[in-house]
């Protein structure tokens, strides 16, 4: 298992089981491809989890980082901090980012996952830790797409996280021009996903200190 992690809920799923988009180019499929984004729009409306506001929950520097170049490609689609009530809970959950083309009915839940806290030096978003699957169960239930990435994938390539982004993008929708302006970006490389046992070592080694240091030449 490895990041970026990208789950669809099952209504999307099936929906891309019966059906794929045309290119948005080609002329001649140009009302095939109205026809396929009124189909998923359609299948949307009305049951996609709502925000009830903006949460106070802080982003760390890299997410601030990262935000900024997610803006420079996906502009006003980009929104931070989204707060979701957690039903029966005095609690909420935060979207570090959320992708979204509210035309369509389509949302993606970006999440950064860091190996561990310098805070309390505890493991976080490790993959025998029930919490995030808790949550993303909670988005993909309300037809949203969760796409978490390793902090040192977006530390690091920031730019071939947003090609990632942009080729989920093209997939459901057929709408390319999102992978045209990534078109010269290298593919994102894989990152193993951690234990606690694993997350310990990476504290233990400094490794999060080591490629907070470290960016993109290209960034």
């Amino acid at each position: 298992m490895s990041y970026p992690v990208i789950l669809y809920p099952q209504l999307i799923s099936r929906f891309r089981q019966k059906y794929s988009p045309p290119h948005e180019e080609d002329c001649c499929r140009s009302e095939q491809l109205r026809d396929y984004l009124f189909q998923l729009t359609g299948l949307l409306a009305g049951r996609v989890r709502q925000p009830d506001g903006i949460s106070d929950a802080p982003l760390g520097a890299s997410e601030t980082t990262f935000g900024e170049v997610l803006r420079q490609y996906f502009g006003e689609r980009i929104h931070t901090q989204l707060r979701f009530p957690i039903p029966d809970q005095d609690a909420f959950y935060s979207v570090d980012f959320a992708l979204m083309f509210p035309e369509l009915g389509l949302c993606w839940d970006i999440e950064v996952d860091e190996p561990f806290s310098f805070q309390n030096n505890r493991a976080t978003h490790s993959i025998d830790d029930w919490r995030d699957r808790y949550r993303n169960t909670f988005f993909l239930k309300g037809n949203w797409m969760v796409i978490r990435f390793a902090e040192e994938q977006v530390v690091r390539y920031p730019k071939s996280c947003c090609k990632e982004l942009a080729d989920e993008i093209a997939s459901l929708t057929g709408l390319h021009r999102y992978q045209k302006l990534l078109k010269n970006v290298p593919m994102l490389q894989p990152i193993k996903q951690w234990t606690v046992q694993s997350a310990k070592r990476m504290n233990k080694h400094n490794y999060r200190s080591r490629y907070l240091k470290k960016k993109d030449p290209a960034f």
